[in-house]
């Protein structure tokens, strides 16, 4: 019988990815680094590019804690380098948070992100990437919060009179004001929120919640990419 460790690199790998995107169902992180530390040969496997772009995060839509990964090496910046989208959610918070080390990251990966055959698999580690990863995948709780610092950048990277033009300061508004209300509605069922009166609760699950979750973060986006357009690498 064959072991596993003797199996060819591309099997290997292809088990790695199927360990980092499903694995437990929601966090192939956890899973991948119990696997890598068995071996060698796994540790080595799940450092590839193949794996850490899929790696999969405590689910679709969360952010991580930036603060906790401040290294070029750490997983989650390395998963961001290589265009993870939860990865890089969770360092486009940190930009809009202003936080100096992510900037500093930004500006020392200014070069695309190459496999291990050198292939280019992600453009340079931009800060337009990531904050649009953060629209799409932050948590409703982190979206809420960040009307303030997500106006400023738009503003800050748009023509004003194009930014006025799109009422953007008016969509913004209203994704933040529907993802604190969806925040608060899910704490509220999933019994995260059980100090509120029962007044609060029904004026809470009695709110106009969108037919499609993601509507409000969609509006947002197509006037993000209007107003701040990807650039080539």
């Amino acid at each position: 019988m064959v072991e596993i460790t003797s199996l060819p690199v591309d099997i290997l790998t292809m088990i790695m990815v199927i360990v980092a995107t499903y694995a437990n169902g929601a966090n192939g992180a956890r899973d991948l680094a119990w696997i890598s530390a068995t071996c060698k040969e796994f540790k080595k496997v799940a450092k590839q590019v193949s794996v850490l772009k899929l790696l999969n995060f405590q689910g679709s839509t969360c952010t991580l804690d930036y603060r906790k990964h401040r290294h070029p090496k750490d997983i989650l910046f390395l998963c961001a380098r290589y265009g993870n989208q939860i990865a890089e959610s969770s360092f486009g918070k940190g930009l809009l948070d202003g936080d100096h080390w992510c900037w500093l990251m930004i500006f020392l990966n200014s070069r695309p992100a190459r496999d291990e055959n050198y292939s280019i698999v992600s453009g340079p580690l931009q800060d337009r990437r990531l904050v649009r990863s953060f629209i799409r995948h932050g948590s409703s709780e982190d979206i809420s919060k960040i009307f303030f610092p997500l106006h400023i950048y738009m503003i800050s990277n748009a023509r004003f009179e194009e930014y006025r033009a799109h009422i953007t300061f008016q969509a913004i508004f209203d994704m933040c004001l529907y993802e604190n209300t969806r925040f608060k509605i899910l704490a509220i069922m999933s019994g995260k929120a059980k100090c509120l009166v029962c007044a609060q609760k029904d004026l809470f699950l009695a709110g106009d919640m969108r037919p499609h979750s993601l509507a409000p973060r969609e509006g947002v986006l197509i006037l993000y990419d209007k107003l701040i357009p990807s650039t080539p690498f």
